[in-house]
């Protein structure tokens, strides 16, 4: 269903293009489609066990670092120290419902912050191996995402499989998302407009539905 989006993005890209950013997001995602459709033949779709999978990497990642900040909270709370605090008050729903390049943004900061703190939290039962474990689970996450800039290397679509391409089209998509945002206050039409061609994609691709793009 992505060539719905992509057909919207390419009708309107001078729109689009008043924001820098936004456009050469949308420029980004109509080449990457083009170079995948092929491969992904309009029905790709992603397997359950490439899903449960990611899917499971992602939740040890969250488990361990939830067990984690619980003590660095408290550490903060103990120390008074608001600005630590204020990094670290953050809830498991919440960083569930993050997208991947945004867990992995959150995920590297508050790992590096507990790997900070590491003196102070062996008085919480926090020991290197805790802390070991933390960063193993979030390398493997960041592992199971896709790089979604090397869609654009015809030779690296060529060794992908048609699964991986359809995960790394949507972090390409979600990159455009955040750039679209701005049209929610400068261009409202425009934003519905894109929201609902959005929409589309996201019925077609939903990997527990087993949808292709």
């Amino acid at each position: 269903m992505a060539d719905v989006l992509v057909q919207f993005v390419l009708a309107r890209k001078a729109p689009i293009g008043v924001s820098k950013v936004a456009g050469k997001e949308a420029q980004d995602v109509a080449d990457a489609y083009g170079l995948i459709a092929p491969k992904l033949g309009g029905a790709a779709r992603v397997t359950k066990e490439v899903t449960k999978r990611r899917v499971g990497q992602k939740t040890a990642f969250l488990e361990v670092l939830a067990a984690v900040l619980g003590p660095v909270r408290a550490l903060a709370t103990t120390t008074a120290d608001n600005d630590l605090l204020a990094l670290v008050t953050v809830n498991k729903t919440t960083l569930r419902r993050l997208r991947p390049a945004a867990l992995i943004g959150v995920g590297r900061k508050l790992v590096e912050t507990a790997e900070a703190q590491a003196p102070a939290l062996a008085d919480y039962a926090i020991d290197g191996t805790t802390l070991g474990a933390l960063r193993t689970a979030y390398d493997d996450y960041v592992a199971s995402v896709p790089q979604t800039r090397q869609l654009i290397n015809a030779r690296t679509v060529d060794n992908m499989t048609a699964q991986e391409l359809l995960k790394a089209l949507m972090q390409q998509i979600y990159e455009l998302d955040a750039a679209m945002e701005i049209f929610a206050f400068r261009d409202k039409t425009l934003y519905a407009e894109y929201k609902q061609a959005r929409i589309i994609v996201d019925v077609g691709a939903k990997p527990q539905d087993g949808g292709g793009v």
